[in-house]
């Protein structure tokens, strides 16, 4: 088995930034590392994602790659961080989607009050109101 470096993961992430790879993929590359128990990977990653997204000069490719950042740590149930992830989307419209998103992934970890926090952040009143119904599903569902 080959070992990927930390330049080929900083090489992933900008082209990810630029576009230049799907969210699709970059999500379930991020997936599977929190899923195999890779803690300290997943870590260097997330370190490494930032540090390309923040190196970005589009602001639109580094909101959507600090948007797909938040939601990978929404996934690996580290909320607060995608919190603070999503903050520093630029894009308004991308950062109500980021905070959309954790609210429906904190509301299906049971964790209702990080949820409602999340749905609070939407700046986009449909997306707020989605985020709210999501939160409200997953309560209906916990009963």
């Amino acid at each position: 088995m080959s070992r990927v470096t930390i330049e080929q993961l900083g090489e992933f992430f900008r082209r990810e930034a630029r576009g230049g790879i799907t969210g699709e993929a970059f999500q379930e590359f991020l997936d599977k590392a929190a899923k195999m128990g890779f803690k300290s990977l997943f870590a260097k990653m997330i370190k490494a994602a930032r540090k390309a997204a923040s190196e970005c000069s589009d602001t639109h490719f580094r909101s959507c790659a600090f948007a797909e950042i938040a939601k990978a740590l929404a996934q690996a149930k580290d909320f607060e961080a995608a919190r603070k992830a999503a903050s520093e989307c630029s894009d308004t419209h991308l950062r109500s989607c980021a905070f959309a998103e954790i609210a429906k992934i904190t509301g299906e970890a049971k964790d209702f009050e990080a949820a409602r926090k999340a749905a609070s952040e939407c700046s986009d009143t449909y997306r707020r109101s989605c985020a709210f119904a999501e939160i409200a599903k997953a309560l209906a569902q916990a009963m």
